[in-house]
């Protein structure tokens, strides 16, 4: 008789955790260094003297172009093709069916997490989405009633399965993604703050400084240490999957674990650029990393020139003396109030601080990366923009060009959804037994 696998320990999880997030550092840095970007929450250099005048500069170009790469390859759920296994009628009309029956499943599942995955993959460059099946969902019409007839109880049961759906998904912040292993184990990492309603689902509480299952026997029996104020803020919640198993571990403690009958673990994972290199730390690559260094360069030039512009349309007043011989001018006598006029003591004279000028070269080097940014972003295209002078032929070369650099992070959305249905089919025949 085969042994039954059991769930890894915790000392092999907090070991693989500590592993995989030093392999995917690199990844995660670059992820999280776009988002920031994104959501124009880097500073540009400021000296500490000029901080308290300096108007800051932050370009909201990588935040557009991923909201309209976003907007131009997630129009709607994609359409199913299935290609007939065999010639015939009967194939085609079976292959009709399937695509029709995926189109409406999606639809089911929701169009939230499937642009929240187009979002991912423009910009951290990876894109996971999780599908579950819930049985209990889909029986939980429950059994038929002694005083209820066949009629009335096939009624309820369709019903029933025709608002319960039986499968669903999610999208998975890419920084908590970890793959151990090509297709066989995966472990997914994220910070939680419910604390209070995880240690209530899982039977945690506190012993000391650590969450442990269960109560301590010198706690067991009283009320109040079922929800002890000492709880952490925050912890740390593993998923574990493989081929066959699931487990959940919270900080050191196994919670939950058990057998499944999806023969993989439910992540399908796509990037938005393929590259050769098999290395974690290429990973993360959007549609807009190139930006990355001309916006910190562009934001950078632009906040310097909007500080020289508030220099000069807010100047410092500056008394200087015209005779050597005036009597001095205590700080109390040269008080000066903006727009009211001033008359200078005998022996001297009221004028203004100069600013340097900005030289030309950083008017040129602004320009340049704003170039640069426009030909990286693909501008003209995305915003429409591009020139009378361009004829329909060229036009329509240059949105194939757009369209080809979506091109790989659309073909492997694709390539997940097929995937998923496949899986979702599969898991019908196999699992549920019955037509959804």
């Amino acid at each position: 008789m085969p042994r039954k696998p059991q769930p890894p320990s915790p000392e092999y999880i907090k070991e693989m955790v500590s592993r995989l997030q030093r392999k995917y550092q690199a990844r995660n840095d670059r992820i999280q260094k776009m988002r920031d970007h994104r959501m124009m929450r880097v500073e540009p250099h400021v000296p500490e003297r000029y901080r308290k005048t300096a108007t800051v500069f932050k370009s909201p170009l990588i935040f557009d172009m991923s909201r309209r790469a976003v907007a131009i390859t997630s129009k709607g759920l994609p359409v199913p093709k299935i290609t007939p296994v065999k010639l015939g009628e009967r194939a085609q009309k079976n292959s009709s069916m399937r695509e029709n029956w995926l189109t409406h499943a999606y639809r089911k599942m929701g169009l939230k997490a499937y642009q929240q995955l187009h979002d991912a993959v423009a910009s951290d460059g990876v894109g996971v989405l999780k599908v579950y099946l819930d049985k209990h969902r889909w029986f939980g019409y429950g059994p038929q009633g002694e005083d209820e007839d066949a009629g009335e109880y096939l009624e309820r049961k369709s019903e029933h399965q025709r608002r319960s759906f039986p499968f669903s998904w999610e999208q998975v912040n890419s920084l908590t993604y970890y793959p151990v292993s090509e297709g066989e184990e995966v472990l997914e990492v994220t910070t939680r703050e419910d604390v209070p309603s995880l240690a209530r689902r899982y039977g945690l509480t506190m012993d000391g400084d650590h969450l442990v299952k269960g109560l301590p026997a010198r706690q067991a029996g009283r009320l109040g240490s079922v929800v002890p104020a000492n709880f952490p803020h925050s912890v740390k919640f593993i998923e574990y999957w493989d081929n066959r198993l699931f487990a959940y571990y919270i900080e050191d403690v196994l919670v939950k674990w058990g057998e499944h009958a999806y023969g993989r673990p439910p992540y399908w994972e796509t990037e938005a650029t393929i590259l050769s290199t098999h290395d974690p730390d290429d990973e993360g690559i959007g549609y807009a990393a190139p930006l990355v260094p001309i916006v910190e360069a562009l934001n950078s030039f632009v906040t310097i020139q909007m500080n020289w512009a508030y220099l000069n349309g807010f100047p410092t007043a500056k008394i200087t003396t015209t005779d050597p011989m005036a009597l001095e001018v205590t700080d109390k006598e040269i008080t000066f109030i903006p727009g009211v006029g001033y008359q200078a003591p005998p022996g001297y004279d009221v004028n203004w601080m100069n600013v340097p000028p900005v030289g030309g070269d950083l008017t040129q080097m602004r320009d340049f990366f704003k170039a640069e940014g426009n030909q990286v972003s693909l501008a003209p295209i995305l915003f429409g923009m591009l020139g009378q002078d361009v004829s329909n032929a060229t036009a329509s070369t240059m949105i194939a060009v757009a369209k080809s650099i979506f091109g790989p992070g659309m073909q492997g959305v694709e390539s997940i959804f097929n995937g998923i249905g496949a899986f979702m089919q599969e898991q019908i025949e196999n699992e549920l037994r019955e037509p959804v």
